[in-house]
């Protein structure tokens, strides 16, 4: 199938989309600079460790049934007995032009198992990953066990990606913000153990002593002070994570923008995937797929694009509480780059409005659209502008509602409204679909939108009270004093100048000069500004101001690799359009290397831009010697292959889809490796050909499966299924195994062979 031509119109107006991105980014990087106290104790606060460690514990679980859920399959995935052996990986992956590291690196990607990856050598692999993840979720070590877990599971995902699915990806993304987060000093075996010792040193703060669990300053009575039962951790790991929950809906619901999901038919198609269901759902679908089918279809959709705003509410919420608001000029600034950001994503909607209306339009009314869309726009922005002001002065009474500021923010933009429908969406897909660990992982990750007194109230609730009852640190406490002198003001605007500068000096030189070479000059400078103590600008902070983490130095380490993790998110989620395409690639590679090295690499499309509307099964077909066809019976095209009710999860079934999809690259080591399972299980008998064949069936539309009524899933196969061959592959000798074993032959000379390249379909 030819690929779609890009769209010309949106090649030429991807330069000014790309210009009018980087105004807004200057926008927010002034807002930033203005409230800069306020993104201080955003993500540089101390916070209570139990949200994060209660976290950590399911997290850790639920990696470790990830992995251990592949069971049999392990050896296929993992192994030189199985899909294909390490030493294929240029056929597969491309030609490496050198093997740092000894061979466990290739192309940014770093596994173990590319250089021993023998059975025994898997078995060992997957024993070290057990130990480290129960390390993790116990909190024995947790740093350590943390580190050694994910470079573990990622030495397995990079060994084989054939089975990935969203749960790998969010699973990765997440995992790398809890290796940085200090997870361990609550729930934990290493803050039991260091309680222990502090009790038995009598510097342990408990209930009926000073702080009561909190910690005490030094005293007559104990010189030393106390320190407290659960010590404060910097909260910015868990932030970062919030936001990329946020980022995954953002973009997952961003791009269903297909008619299945425009005409709310997906939920429908989506559960009658064979691949998924645990019971059988036509009867339920065909009840109620017609109208609450396309009910929960349009609610889910707007729910995942609009589900950042839950952060927007918890920001606006948490600075009435910090006390953090702008007054003077710092007011009109922020409120004029608030206008400039507005007017900024204004003018990328009206330019990149035309190339994605049907082209039958004709000018004048694509011209009136945009208009609408402008006046929309703008009336939107008067409307937030004058409802703060109007409720700034107090509530507004509309006939017997009083609305106050908190109300309207807890009931539009509250945790109780997104998270609710979180819980809801995912719980109804965990009970209806089989679709791995991706339900799970997502229900956790709420708790991270929980305060610490909601995770306090939930271990009371499992019977943790000793968990639960303990405050957490009293911030005065002088250990947690440090220097709170913050970055000049004139020096961020420099840095954002500087910043701004590098940008359009690499798109002038096209390429030659490399906006890094601005990113260095500017961490270097703001480094040295730190370390020679210059320009100690004082910040309007309420008295009191809750302590930050770390000292200057760390601060700014830590905020630089913030900065640098969200606008590299960011840049990487950039949609693969036309109206994109002139800065999209360079903006990527520039933290290319950074999302790399921290596996946050990531891409967001669970059924986009429609979910499949039929049903495929991989068949594979092996001919033996005589010349018999034998039906390996694989998919759940094979009854006995399809148990209902389906209570487990089996990863060979995205395998199969994978192979039928988007895997045309793996059919051929597939097909290899049925001809050496054949021979290993067979005696030695080599077949002939392995043939790998498409089944499938449309799935009825909904008014037509409501009209029919339900059917037997086997049943339209065989009334309405088709079958064709997707790929042959012959056995070659050097596919039989050797002394009954199932890895390749050696080569002469006593090497393995490498595996040769795929051949084209």
């Amino acid at each position: 199938m030819l690929a779609a031509s890009p769209n010309p119109a949106a090649l030429a107006l991807s330069p000014l989309v790309g210009w009018l991105l980087l105004v807004c980014g200057i926008a927010g990087g002034i807002l930033a600079i203005v409230g800069r106290e306020g993104w201080r104790r955003w993500w540089l606060g101390l916070e209570d460790p139990r949200p994060l460690a209660l976290f950590r514990v399911i997290f850790a679980l639920i990696i470790l049934v990830d992995i251990d859920s592949l069971g049999g399959d392990l050896p296929f995935l993992f192994s030189d007995e199985g899909l294909f052996a390490a030493d294929g990986l240029e056929a597969l992956l491309g030609p490496a032009s050198e093997r740092p590291l000894f061979g466990l690196v290739h192309q940014s990607r770093f596994s173990l198992l590319y250089r021993w990856d023998s059975p025994t050598a898997l078995w060992i692999h997957l024993a070290a990953f057990n130990l480290a993840g129960v390390l993790l979720a116990i909190g024995l070590w947790t740093r350590a066990s943390a580190i050694a877990c994910f470079g573990l599971f990622v030495s397995f995902l990079s060994r084989d990606e054939i089975f990935w699915e969203g749960t790998e990806l969010i699973l990765r993304c997440l995992f790398f913000y809890l290796v940085l987060a200090r997870s361990g000093q609550a729930l934990s075996v290493d803050n039991w153990l260091r309680c222990r010792r502090l009790r038995r040193a009598g510097r342990l703060s408990l209930p009926g002593l000073p702080g009561e669990g909190a910690g005490a300053p030094p005293s007559a009575a104990h010189p030393a002070g106390l320190e407290a039962i659960y010590r404060r951790i910097p909260a910015w790991p868990r932030r970062l994570m919030i936001l990329q929950i946020a980022a995954l809906y953002l973009t997952t619901g961003a791009v269903k923008n297909g008619d299945v999901w425009a005409a709310g038919d997906a939920l429908y198609y989506a559960l009658l995937l064979d691949h998924f269901y645990r019971v059988y759902p036509q009867a339920l679908a065909a009840a109620l797929g017609t109208n609450l089918f396309r009910v929960m279809t349009w609610v889910t959709r707007a729910w995942e694009i609009l589900f950042p705003l839950v952060i927007v509410g918890m920001v606006i919420r948490w600075r009435w509480r910090e006390g953090l608001a702008l007054v003077g000029r710092a007011w009109t600034i922020a409120a004029l780059a608030w206008i400039g950001l507005g007017l900024g994503a204004l003018a990328i909607l009206v330019v990149a409005l035309p190339v994605h209306l049907p082209p039958s339009l004709s000018e004048a009314q694509v011209r009136g659209i945009q208009g609408a869309a402008a006046l929309a726009w703008l009336a939107g922005m008067a409307a937030i502008a004058g409802l703060r002001r109007r409720l700034a002065r107090g509530p507004l009474r509309l006939g017997p509602w009083t609305i106050d500021r908190e109300t309207l923010v807890a009931w539009t933009l509250g945790r109780r409204i997104w998270l609710t429908l979180g819980i809801v969406f995912h719980l109804h897909l965990m009970i209806l679909m089989s679709i791995g660990a991706f339900q799970p992982i997502m229900l956790a990750a709420t708790l991270l939108f929980l305060d610490a007194g909601e995770v306090r109230w939930i271990l009371a609730r499992l019977r943790l009270r000793g968990a639960a009852a303990p405050p957490p640190e009293d911030p005065a406490l002088p250990r947690l004093a440090r220097d709170p002198t913050p970055l000049p003001w004139r020096a961020l605007a420099a840095a954002l100048a500087l910043a701004t500068l590098g940008v359009v000096v690499e798109v002038a030189s096209e390429g030659r000069i490399a906006w890094r070479w601005f990113g260095a000059a500017i961490l270097g400078g703001l480094v040295l500004l730190v370390l020679r103590g210059r320009g100690r600008t004082p910040i309007d902070a309420p008295p009191g101001a809750p302590p930050l983490a770390y000292g200057p130095l760390g601060r700014l380490a830590v905020g630089a690799i913030i900065l640098v993790q969200i606008v590299g998110v960011a840049l990487w989620l950039v949609p693969d359009k036309a109206i994109c395409a002139s800065w999209r690639g360079p903006a990527r590679r520039a933290l290319q290397p950074w999302l790399a090295l921290t596996q946050t690499t990531q891409g967001w499309g669970m059924f986009a831009p429609n979910p499949p509307t039929g049903n495929v099964f991989l068949k594979i077909e092996v001919t033996r010697p005589s010349g018999e066809v034998v039906d390996l019976r694989t998919d759940v095209y094979a009854r006995e292959q399809m148990p209902i009710p389906y209570l487990g999860y089996d990863r060979m079934r995205k395998v199969n889809r994978r192979v039928l999809t988007e895997g045309a690259r793996f059919r051929p080591w597939v097909a290899r490796y049925w001809c050496r399972r054949w021979a290993r299980e067979h005696g030695g008998e080599l077949p002939k050909e392995v043939r790998l064949l498409r089944l499938g069936y449309p799935i009825p539309r909904p008014e037509e499966l409501a009209k029919s009524g339900p059917y037997d899933p086997h049943e339209r196969l065989r009334t309405h299924g088709s079958e064709h061959l997707v790929h042959r592959e012959p056995c070659a000798p050097s596919e039989a195994p050797a002394g009954g074993e199932g890895r390749p032959l050696a080569a002469p000379g006593g090497e393995r062979r490498s595996a040769p390249r795929p051949r084209s379909d």
